[in-house]
This record gives structure tokens, sequence and C-alpha cells, in this order.
């Protein structure tokens, strides 16, 4: 829709990413190698800070049966 495009075109001029965005997006994002994700992730995630949450029984405990 016209508001789609609208919303498309001022996301890329607030970024910066320039005209020629839609054409060079796919061909950045294929050069993006594992090394770089690697490296992007060490530095943004933290294995320490991480948690995980269970929801639920867990079928193998005595409150389940």
């Amino acid at each position: 829709t016209n508001g789609e495009v609208a919303n498309w075109l001022t996301m890329m001029q607030y970024h910066h990413l320039g005209k020629d965005y839609l054409e060079t997006r796919n061909a950045k994002v294929e050069a993006v190698t594992l090394p770089q994700v690697n490296a992007v992730a060490r530095r943004l995630l933290s294995p320490h800070a991480m948690l995980t949450v269970l929801v639920g029984t867990p079928q193998d405990t005595k409150e389940a049966k």
C-alpha cells in the first residue's frame, strides 16, 4: 500500500540507508559472515546473564503423575 511504501522510505531516510538500499539490501545481508555474526553475539550477549524459563509441569516429575 502507499502507507507501507511511505513507512519504508521514512525508515530508509531515518537510518541513512541511501536511495539504493532496496537494490543492495539482499547482497549486504548475504555478505555477512559467520565470524562477523559470532563477534557481534560475543559483544552483545552475556551467557552468564541468560535465563531459562520453563512453563508448566515437566512430565518426568512426581507432581506430573
